[in-house]
C-alpha cells in the first residue's frame, strides 16, 4: 500500500494505492474534493500520506472503510502509537534496522492527532457524499470544557455572531505545548547591531518625517505640552542621527549634486 503522485495538464494530483496496486477510489474522491476547494499540493499530500496509515490499520483489521467505527478508533489510536516514525529516524542519521526504528521512534503525538483529525474529515465527506451507511463520524467530537472555561478576559473575535460551543475529538492523545525559543546572546546583540540600509531615493521620508516631528514640537511648545515637546525633539533627534550616518543632508536645499 502507498501513495502515488500524479502530474498532468491540470497539476499535481495524489493516488492512494492498495496492497493490490489498485486505486482507492473513495480517498481520490475526497482529495478532489479538498482540490476543488483550493488546497495546496502539501496540504493534499499530507492527508494522502495520513490516509495511508488509516489504510493500513483498516487492512491490518481485516474491515474495510464503511465498517469503520466509533469503538474501533481506540484501535486505530493505539495503532498509531506504535506506528514507527521512519522518517525522523532518517533525520537523525541512524542506521538502524526496522526494529530498532520501532523501537527508537514513533509517531509524535502531533502527528497522531493530525491523522485523526484528517480521518475525521475523510469521514465527512464519506457522509456527505453518501458513501457509507453511517450517520455520525466514527470519530466523535465531546464538548471541551477546558477551552469553555476560557478567562472572560479572553473575547475571541467576532465571538457575537456565533453560538458555537467548543468541541474536542473524544479520541486524541495530548501533545506537549511548545514554548518559543529565546535568543541567544550572540542572536540578540546580531539584532541589535543591524543598521539599515538605505539609498538617496529614499532620504526624502526621513527628511519629511524630521520637519514634521520638529513642527509637531513647536506646536506642543505653543500649548506647554512638556513632554510631547521632549517626544517630538527625542523622534526628530533620532532620524537625524540615521541620516548622518547614511551622510544624507537634513534638507533637501543641503544636498549638492556636484
Amino acid at each position: 500500500m502507498r501513495v502515488q503522485k500524479v502530474r498532468d495538464d491540470s497539476g499535481l494530483h495524489f493516488l492512494l494505492l492498495d496492497g493490490e496496486g489498485v486505486e482507492v477510489t473513495a480517498v481520490s474522491a475526497f482529495l478532489r474534493h479538498l482540490r476543488a476547494r483550493g488546497s495546496s499540493p502539501n496540504t493534499l499530500s499530507a492527508y494522502a500520506y495520513d490516509l495511508l496509515h488509516f489504510f493500513r490499520f483498516l487492512a491490518g483489521a481485516g474491515i474495510a472503510y464503511r465498517e469503520f467505527s466509533p469503538r474501533r478508533a481506540l484501535d486505530l489510536l493505539e495503532y498509531l502509537r506504535d506506528v514507527p516514525a521512519r522518517g525522523r529516524a532518517r533525520q537523525s542519521g541512524m542506521e538502524v534496522s526496522g526494529e530498532d526504528v520501532a523501537r527508537l521512534a514513533r509517531l509524535s503525538p502531533v502527528t497522531v492527532n493530525r491523522v485523526l483529525a484528517a480521518v475525521s474529515s475523510f469521514y465527512e465527506h464519506l457522509i456527505l457524499t453518501g458513501d457509507t451507511p453511517q450517520d455520525e463520524n466514527p470519530l466523535q467530537k465531546v464538548p471541551d470544557l477546558a477551552a469553555s472555561r476560557v478567562t472572560q478576559r479572553y473575547v475571541p473575535f467576532l465571538h457575537l455572531t456565533t453560538r458555537q460551543r467548543p468541541v474536542r475529538r473524544a479520541v486524541r492523545v495530548r501533545a506537549p505545548q511548545r514554548l518559543p525559543r529565546p535568543l541567544n546572546d550572540e542572536q540578540v546583540a546580531a539584532l541589535f547591531a543591524a543598521k539599515f540600509i538605505t539609498t538617496r531615493e529614499y532620504a526624502p521620508r526621513p527628511r519629511a518625517r524630521r520637519m514634521r516631528e520638529l513642527e509637531l514640537a513647536a506646536d506642543a511648545a505653543s500649548h506647554g505640552w512638556e513632554r510631547e515637546v521632549e517626544r517630538h525633539r527625542c523622534a526628530a533627534a533620532r532620524i537625524e542621527q540615521l541620516l548622518g550616518e547614511l551622510n544624507e543632508p537634513l534638507d533637501d536645499g543641503e544636498h549638492d549634486d556636484g
